[in-house]
């Protein structure tokens, strides 16, 4: 017989088992002749379809105990935490650019269905407060240097 281990279908299987049914890990492993730990090795993270809010990569249920805790993994930048501190997943999303013709017709290629109007990256509230900040500072030196030339 062929193990999981060495067919694909037999790791979806495994996946699919892992992760959309409630036995235990043992069940799936005698179920599929497999010890507990070839199991693991080959079950594979479970995307969130979210992203890292560090890097923006997205992110992945590690295991069941992660995914009933909501504890999310990037495995680019190492961050763990809260699935709730995450943020949409947009950064693999094909972005179609128009090319333009003579005649004033916008072609966006075959992918259109597939394209993304949206943002690239989502500015977390660290970093709107932080760019806030800057402008306020700007304006401030802006307005420092305005009285001191009318001073003189």
């Amino acid at each position: 017989m062929v193990t999981p281990k060495e067919s694909q279908t037999g790791v979806a299987t495994a996946n699919e088992l892992y992760w959309g049914s409630k036995q235990s890990v043992n069940k799936i492993a005698e179920g599929l002749e497999l010890s507990k730990s070839a199991l693991y090795d080959i079950i594979q993270p479970h995307p969130l379809g979210l992203s890292c809010p560090t890097c923006g990569r997205e992110v992945v249920f590690a295991n069941r105990t992660a995914r009933e805790k909501g504890l999310a993994t990037c495995s680019e930048c190492d961050w763990e935490g809260p699935e709730d501190d995450t943020d949409p997943f947009v950064a693999e999303r094909p972005v179609v650019l128009p090319t333009y013709e003579e005649r004033g017709e916008v072609d966006v290629g075959d992918q259109a269905e597939n394209a993304s109007v949206e943002p690239f990256a989502q500015l977390d509230s660290s970093t709107t407060r932080t760019m806030a900040a800057g402008a306020l500072l700007g304006a401030a030196a802006g307005l420092a240097l305005v009285l001191w030339t009318w001073r003189r």
